[in-house]
């Protein structure tokens, strides 16, 4: 058999949701980038957040990988365009 050496499957899964691997980083002081650390409410709140932390920004679904649910934006129109399209994608790939 094969031996795993990492940590416990719980760990992993918790590192899987971006936003509880976010709120783990900082609650143990580990320095993150500026970013939301909880779900986006709708393209409005997408728009304000982006401002407050400058562009570019990217967009990404919480759950996920792979660049899936996840996409660029430059500016004020481009993340109300594409807030739709990410939280579509991430539904259709990831359930969330």
């Amino acid at each position: 058999g094969i031996n795993f050496v990492g940590p416990p499957s719980h760990i992993l899964a918790q590192m899987g949701d971006k936003l509880a691997a976010k709120a783990t980083a900082i609650a143990y002081n580990v320095p993150t980038i500026p970013g939301s650390t909880e779900p986006l409410k709708d393209a409005d709140d997408a728009v304000a957040r982006a401002v407050s932390y400058g562009f570019p920004i990217i967009l990404k679904a919480a759950a996920g990988g792979g660049g899936r649910g996840m996409r660029r934006c430059d500016n004020e129109e481009e993340v109300r365009l594409q807030f739709q399209l990410v939280k579509n994608e991430a539904k259709k790939a990831f359930g969330n």
